[in-house]
């Protein structure tokens, strides 16, 4: 992309393998996509994985070799472009004649797109250009969500952060949503006889409000959890605030998330009973994590699974 300005044929196509590959780890071409892939391009403090957007990112790359055709650089391909081409002409105002490349064409057709950012007239005063910062100015601003600081810095395994992602975006394939695209089966929840969708199943559920206040318990919270909405808001409050016990909650949260929404699959669909040791499975999974890290090892006891 360095080189080429790709066909946007191309592009989609390397983006539908890589949409494939996120959600069912094949590469074959599937349409399954609980969120959309512009919303995973996103950065993280807009809700997104902060994947890169091929198509921006081949435009700001072109960018670079406008800038580096405009200021007449120093490189071989240039100097042969301004001695057969250009004849001295500025690049962002050159008529492009019939007889050009198509790369050259195609080149010169983002002219438009990168003149019109902010960053290219910054660009021009300083006379250095950073791919990454044009990229963003392509993307342009995005309104942050307010559940961002449960995921920066977050020490959990990064399976168990990418549930969590799919509960805060509401995509979990719950039984409520899997009945809505037509796949047959009970919609009875895992735990108990209740329907099951996601504000019961975090943690409206007898079963999982009781694990939910035994982990909070055990990280140094006394509260008693209503539903999923209640607690995220509650967890927004509490993320926000510093200090090495916020630090492990935040790592509680996604492995809880993680060990209920694993426990409900293998009762679903593998007909295995809850395990009754979860919550102690749990404890141990919050506690390998914080030993990672050394501000969080000196506040956990790997023997006795506590903190202190």
């Amino acid at each position: 992309m360095q080189v080429f300005p790709l066909p946007k044929k191309v592009i989609k196509q390397i983006e539908a393998i890589c949409k494939s590959f996120l959600w069912s780890g094949k590469d074959e071409i599937s349409r399954k996509a609980p969120v959309a892939w512009e919303k995973i391009c996103e950065p993280k403090v807009a809700g997104g994985l902060n994947v890169i957007s091929l198509i921006e990112w081949n435009q700001a790359t072109i960018g670079k070799l406008l800038r580096n055709l405009q200021s007449k650089a120093d490189k071989l391909w240039v100097k042969w472009i301004n001695a057969y081409y250009l004849k001295e002409q500025d690049i962002m105002t050159w008529q492009t004649p019939q007889s050009c490349s198509w790369i050259l064409k195609r080149i010169v057709n983002c002219r438009e797109i990168v003149a019109q950012t902010r960053y290219w007239d910054e660009v021009i005063q300083k006379g250095k250009y950073k791919t990454s910062t044009m990229y963003k100015d392509l993307r342009g601003e995005k309104e942050q969500v307010e559940w961002k600081r449960m995921f920066f810095n977050n020490y959990a395994r990064p399976r168990a952060t990418f549930i969590l992602w799919l509960t805060l975006m509401g995509c979990l394939p719950t039984k409520d949503r899997l009945a809505r695209i037509g796949v047959v089966i009970d919609g009875v929840c895992s735990f108990c006889n209740h329907a099951e969708f996601l504000e019961h199943i975090f943690f409206e559920c007898n079963t999982t409000q009781l694990i939910w206040r035994e982990i909070l318990s055990w990280v140094g919270f006394t509260r008693s959890p209503t539903k999923w909405s209640c607690e995220k808001n509650w967890l927004i409050q509490e993320t926000k605030k510093k200090g090495w016990r916020r630090q492990i909650l935040k790592i509680a949260t996604v492995e809880t998330i993680y060990a209920i929404w694993r426990a409900r699959n293998d009762i679903t669909f593998s007909q295995k009973c809850i395990d009754p040791c979860l919550k102690d499975t749990i404890i141990y999974s919050i506690v390998m994590r914080c030993t990672l890290h050394r501000k969080l090892n000196i506040h956990v006891n790997v023997t006795t699974l506590c903190i202190e």
